[in-house]
């Protein structure tokens, strides 16, 4: 959710969105008036929610103040999972538990030339590839965790200048992915809250992404330092993603991955 000059910054806390009329330095925003009007909504009952006076708005409400606020569909979606709440049995998993259909276990076997990794809402690893246990030791082998190899030490010096735009971008679509009311998540909340020095300030930005495709940098000697290209495929009737690595054939990126595959086998 990027905020533009002139408009309101909304943030998301507790069901319910809460207005922040400009900043310091720039109080050019919407009035409150202006957000129950575009959203057709009383006034009255806007302020009620903006203070958290009424819990479970309407679903048509929460979609005519997303309109009113030109969220986009990341956005929107966390706004109405977050009125919604999730269900029972999405509580009490935990990475150990997540079971990945066999068809997935099946085609992580079958791909010895693209680096694929299973993650869940959470960002735990489920399972790997032996490539793409290769490509990226510190972090895509089962039981870690990406969002906390992120914020590591070791990340932030492999990863460069970069690394304030990816850990962003991760911390969003955690937000978005994850549930709230389950223990693992509120474990690695905490954590990473209280032992690193940048995620607090990331975090209080109330960001929400889908993470569909970006690309990260990997060092692969002898190559050095190369940028390559993956995908998110969520995997149907779960909450878990198949993150697949791959960039078109004659790229750098792609010649890397050939011969790290090459040096595993």
């Amino acid at each position: 959710m990027d905020e533009d000059d002139g408009e309101v910054r909304h943030d998301f806390l507790s069901g319910v969105v809460v207005m922040t009329l400009g900043s310091a330095a720039d109080p050019v925003g919407l009035r409150r008036e202006e957000v129950a009007a575009l959203a057709r909504i009383n006034p009255e009952y806007y302020v009620r929610l903006e203070r958290g006076h009424d819990h479970q708005p309407s679903a048509q409400v929460l979609l005519a103040l997303a309109q009113a606020l030109k969220l986009d569909d990341a956005a929107t979606t966390y706004l109405l999972r977050l009125n919604s709440g999730w269900s029972p049995s999405a509580m009490e998993r935990s990475p150990a538990s997540q079971k990945i259909p066999e068809s997935v276990t099946a085609l992580l076997r079958t791909l010895q030339d693209v680096p694929a990794v299973v993650v869940d809402g959470n960002q735990d690893v489920l399972a790997a590839n032996p490539l793409a246990q290769a490509l990226q030791p510190a972090s895509m082998q089962p039981g870690r965790n990406l969002l906390l190899a992120t914020f590591s030490a070791g990340a932030r010096d492999r990863v460069g200048e970069t690394w304030r735009s990816l850990a962003e971008r991760l911390v969003a679509s955690f937000r978005l992915r994850s549930n709230p009311n389950d223990p693992r998540f509120r474990e690695l909340l905490a954590n990473l809250l209280i032992q690193d020095a940048d995620f607090p300030g990331i975090w209080a930005r109330h960001e929400v992404a889908d993470l569909s495709f970006d690309t990260t940098q990997h060092r692969i000697e002898p190559f050095g330092v190369v940028t390559v290209s993956w995908q998110h495929l969520q995997v149907p009737n779960t909450d878990t993603y198949l993150v697949l690595f791959a960039d078109p054939p004659g790229s750098p990126a792609a010649a890397a991955i050939r011969y790290l595959a090459e040096s595993i086998r």
